[in-house]
């Protein structure tokens, strides 16, 4: 089978497999199918490629795994060579941003095995509470929005991976916008009330537009 639609270069995405020259991996294209996505939802987020480029990489995808066959291992097994690096039938490649990462958050672990990702809706809960708690209790309102700021860098690192700069926009413009609104919402229904409702808003608003979604390349 001809492969028309898949292309490879040394200068984009480190040479992995990608549809007709975009910035879009064959890669990224199973994994959106692997994680439930239509084509019709991979087309919307991704309004570059054709539903001919997602059939053309499923079908590159698993004739790469027919050519290339990779030995699966217990992970507790004692290794004898080095993690295999790339990404396709080489294993994924640790790298900054790449979809490799998708199993890690900002502060999450990257070691070897098991790995936890904290999802960015208990970030933003956890800063705008954390960041409330620790004014009111220290007295020092600027350390408060020490966590709030170190909060909205390990989420926005995240929504970057995840979404389109409008996306980490809207979400950066809600988490401050939370903040905001708390002041003015404590005096009508009470601090803890008011805090613990736009930390829920905030957390929706990450898992719905962010938290879902798998890292893109």
């Amino acid at each position: 089978m001809a492969f028309d639609r898949i292309t490879a270069s040394p200068d984009l995405l480190e040479g992995r497999p990608t549809l007709r020259g975009l910035r879009i991996s064959v890669g990224t294209v199973v994994r959106l199918v692997a994680a439930d996505w239509t084509f019709d939802e991979i087309l919307a987020e991704y309004p570059a490629l054709q539903r001919q480029d997602l059939t053309q990489a499923l079908q590159y995808a698993a004739t790469a795994t027919d050519v290339h066959h990779c030995p699966l291992r217990d992970r507790n097994e004692t290794r004898t060579s080095p993690v295999p690096t790339g990404e396709g039938s080489r294993g994924p490649r640790r790298r900054r941003g790449g979809p490799a990462r998708e199993a890690t958050s900002a502060g999450g672990s990257s070691g070897y095995g098991a790995r936890v990702r904290v999802p960015t809706a208990v970030i933003t809960a956890g800063s705008l509470v954390g960041g409330w708690q620790a004014a009111r209790r220290t007295g020092v309102r600027p350390l408060g929005g020490v966590v709030l700021a170190a909060g909205g860098v390990l989420a926005g690192r995240d929504w970057a991976r995840r979404t389109g700069p409008a996306t980490t926009g809207a979400l950066t413009a809600t988490y401050l916008g939370a903040f905001a609104l708390s002041h003015p919402l404590a005096r009508r229904i009470g601090a803890w009330p008011s805090v613990l409702v736009v930390s829920a808003i905030t957390a929706a608003a990450s898992y719905v537009a962010a938290d879902r979604r798998p890292v893109r390349d």
